[in-house]
Parts: C-alpha cells; sequence; structure tokens
C-alpha cells in the first residue's frame, strides 16, 4: 500500500531491495554520475543522529494519515477506519511502559542515551526491534527524499534507514555546504532530526564509498574493515555467516586466509 510512493533508492525493508541492492545501486550511481571513470566525482555521506529515539510519532502519524487520504487500487478492500486504528495503537504503544527487564541494570552501563528509548523525548522514539518500525522509518524520510531528489536536484542519491549518499561532479566546495545547510535545515524544521555531527565524510571517489558493510570503489568492491576483522575473530561455525557477503564482493580471498598470518 505504501511501496509505490517511496522511491527506487530507499532499500531497507523492502521486497526485492535490501542491503546488496542497495550497494549495486550505488556501483550503478558511480559508473553513472562518472560515466564510466570518464570524469571526476565526489562523493558525500551523512548519518542521522538517534535516528529511531528521536522520531516524533506525532508527525508519523500524520504522515500516514495523509497517505490514506490518497486513493490507491490497492486499498480498495482495505477497512482504512480499522487499519488508521491499529497503526494509531502501534505508533502510540510505549514499550517503557511496564516493561520487564532481561538483564541486569549494570550492562546498560555505557548504552548512548540517543539508543534509547528510556531518553527519548516524549512522544518521540520506536522501538528498532518492531518491523513495523522499520517500514515507519521509510515512512518518516518519504517526504525527505523527494525534497533532496527533486527539489535539491540531487540525482545520484540512495539512502538505507538513516545512512544516505549523494554523488555529484561539481567540484565546488559551497555547493557541498549548501546541499548539508538545506538537507540539515529540512530535518530540522519538518522532522526534529538532526544530522550526526561526527558522520559526516566528503572524499574524491577513488578513496572509496564506505556503505552498508563494504566499500566502493571506482572498479570494484570490497567488505569493510569491521566485517574483516569480524570473520577473522569468528569461531568456524560461524564464519559461514559472512560467506555470502564475502561471495557477493571482491573479497573472496579472505575466505581462505590464515588468520594468525593476516593483517587488515
Amino acid at each position: 500500500m505504501l511501496d509505490n510512493r517511496f522511491i527506487t533508492d530507499c532499500y531497507s525493508c523492502r521486497t526485492g531491495k535490501g542491503t546488496l541492492f542497495g550497494i549495486r545501486r550505488l556501483e550503478y550511481h558511480v559508473r553513472s554520475c562518472s560515466q564510466n571513470h570518464t570524469r571526476p566525482i565526489y562523493a558525500m555521506k551523512m548519518d542521522i543522529e538517534g535516528y529511531f529515539m528521536r522520531m516524533n510519532r506525532k508527525i508519523l502519524y500524520k504522515q500516514l494519515e495523509r497517505h490514506f487520504e490518497k486513493p490507491h487500487p490497492h486499498w480498495q478492500n482495505v477497512p482504512i477506519e480499522l487499519a488508521k486504528h491499529l497503526i494509531h495503537k502501534t505508533i502510540f504503544n510505549d514499550p517503557t511502559a511496564d516493561c520487564k527487564y532481561n538483564t541486569p541494570p549494570h550492562t546498560w552501563h555505557g548504552l548512548p542515551k540517543s539508543k534509547s528509548l528510556f531518553h527519548a523525548r516524549p512522544d518521540c522514539g520506536l522501538p528498532i526491534g518492531n518491523l513495523t518500525s522499520q517500514l515507519f522509518s521509510n515512512v518518516y524520510l518519504n517526504g525527505f527524499d523527494h525534497f533532496v531528489k527533486h527539489k535539491l536536484k540531487c540525482k545520484h542519491y540512495g539512502r538505507y534507514v538513516d545512512d544516505f549518499y549523494i554523488l555529484s561532479t561539481s567540484q565546488d566546495p559551497e555547493y557541498y555546504r549548501h546541499l548539508r545547510h538545506e538537507i540539515d535545515n529540512y530535518l530540522h524544521t519538518k522532522l526534529e532530526l538532526n544530522l550526526h555531527p561526527k558522520k559526516f565524510y566528503l572524499q574524491h571517489y577513488s578513496k572509496g564509498i564506505p556503505f552498508l558493510g563494504v566499500v566502493v570503489y571506482p572498479y570494484h568492491t570490497v567488505v569493510n574493515r569491521r566485517n574483516k576483522a569480524n570473520y577473522l575473530k569468528a569461531k568456524p561455525e560461524k564464519k559461514q555467516d559472512y560467506r555470502g557477503m564475502f561471495l557477493h564482493h571482491n573479497s573472496h580471498h579472505i575466505l581462505t586466509t590464515n588468520p594468525q598470518t593476516h593483517t587488515l
């Protein structure tokens, strides 16, 4: 009911998409923007600070109400009022009320406040583990996606949850400062969100573009250092979990690497 209203380059929690699709789309955008590597391009990556804990539930519900107001063929047999009632119950449910702790309090020490619903502002925050939260995260930033694509004219743009990139041929630093300002202003005024101050990346694409556990270079893609390290430290029965990722990218050699001799 909602999926057809998302842009193609919104990758998370969607049938036929996901992390591998997102990586392949970034590779496509690199080739397209650089005209098959015949002209230099720059990659700007940004992240939203404490995204799930800062999503305003009232704003989210109003967004969904507007979707219901727009007729769609798939909605003909949907009991709209019941659907709105259930969505309202889901969004405004407070998981911190009368909750049970499965771990002792000391294990929570060191957890950033931006990662916990117990420190969220009133009427803000969704439980990350809920499938509905993952879907609603696409709804919440759907208007933002269209703003970046159509208002800011960023053709080569993609987003996975709160992690997004923009590719451009511009070599003017002022252009990227302008984009960052416009994006931060939209997030703050429309959605009560902020860019993460420490997660900003702007580099020539030959340096590699980190995204979704890999680094995309002009002619190849490799898994990032963190995934390499996790694989090499993993117990034998757990290494299989990484095999699919490594085989999809140019990192096959790591599967036969001796952990005692490998350096990152």
